[in-house]
């Protein structure tokens, strides 16, 4: 994976670039200084259509918590109890040789959700950038609620992204996928995240994706992440899910798989189904099914 972005969208379920586990220095480039905080989790609904989900800074979806109602499943139609998915979560990762043995090869893999260390005092998966969300109000940056929004303000005072090449950093206005102040979606959540905080190598010198930083962890990695929905008739039953993934390391990483983890509550939870996910490689699309096995009465 070289200095180039990635990427991915949500009907997308693997994708491996490339064959061998080289890495190499990239020439030239100076990784950015944006860094991730656990501290700045954040959750939104997603209720703009007839689909509805809660979403979640750092590339989850659905609920982490089955006990908690206030994380809701993926709803189809929304207010019907009707659940489909638990969770969405993406995951990536690579191989790189270790920078302290350079005989033994890392796999070191980012996930949204789930990883900590041994004792559970370090969250090693992935977490929201700071900068990308008003620190205050406990939920994502969201298009239907600036600085106007009767339900709060949702947006930084401005955007760590649009300083770059001479910009005003956009104060008051939304960062959307479309442009500036551009109000395409009935709703759209924006965050980024990145996996410095996965030190598990590079507290051992195992590993270390920024020369520049030696308590980054991770691969150097940057996710920016926007969640659009729209109440138009051809896509009310749809969240587009669009990720796109930065190496912002020193080095170029010959190849990357990505994924996303999807858990299914096709036909319902309670066990009595059987759920199956289907691929569709010429129209390249994933989808779930359930079935229920057929009960058969006996004659005596």
């Amino acid at each position: 994976m070289n200095k180039n972005s990635t990427y991915i969208k949500v009907t997308f379920i693997a994708l491996l670039i490339g064959a061998l586990p080289i890495l190499s220095v990239a020439q030239g480039y100076q990784p950015s200084e944006e860094r991730s905080s656990f501290r700045l989790r954040a959750q939104s609904d997603m209720d703009a259509n007839r689909l509805r989900s809660s979403y979640y800074n750092h590339g989850h979806s659905g609920a982490i918590d089955n006990d908690d109602p206030r994380q809701l499943k993926y709803e189809f139609p929304k207010n019907t109890g009707r659940l489909y998915m638990y969770f969405l979560s993406i995951h990536f990762g690579t191989q790189v040789k270790s920078q302290s043995n350079p005989s033994e090869t890392l796999e070191i893999v980012n996930v949204a959700q789930f990883k900590e260390n041994r004792d559970g005092t370090q969250n090693w998966s992935l977490n929201p950038i700071e900068g990308y969300q008003r620190d205050n109000s406990g939920e994502i940056a969201r298009s239907d609620r600036g600085p106007d929004s009767p339900l709060g303000n949702t947006w930084p005072n401005s955007w760590p992204d649009k300083f770059e090449d001479g910009g005003d950093g956009w104060a008051n206005s939304w960062n959307g996928f479309f442009g500036r102040d551009q109000f395409n979606a009935d709703v759209e959540f924006y965050y980024k995240a990145g996996d410095d905080r996965y030190t598990r190598f590079s507290s051992t010198g195992g590993f270390r994706p920024d020369d520049s930083d030696p308590s980054r962890g991770g691969l150097g990695i940057i996710m920016d992440t926007r969640i659009l929905a729209w109440s138009q008739i051809l896509v009310s039953s749809t969240h587009f899910n669009i990720f796109e993934i930065t190496n912002d390391s020193d080095y170029d990483y010959q190849r990357m798989a990505f994924g996303l983890w999807i858990a299914d509550l096709v036909g319902g939870g309670n066990g009595r189904t059987t759920n199956q996910p289907e691929f569709d490689n010429i129209r390249a699309i994933a989808y779930l099914t359930g079935s229920r096995p057929r009960k058969y009465s006996k004659c005596i």
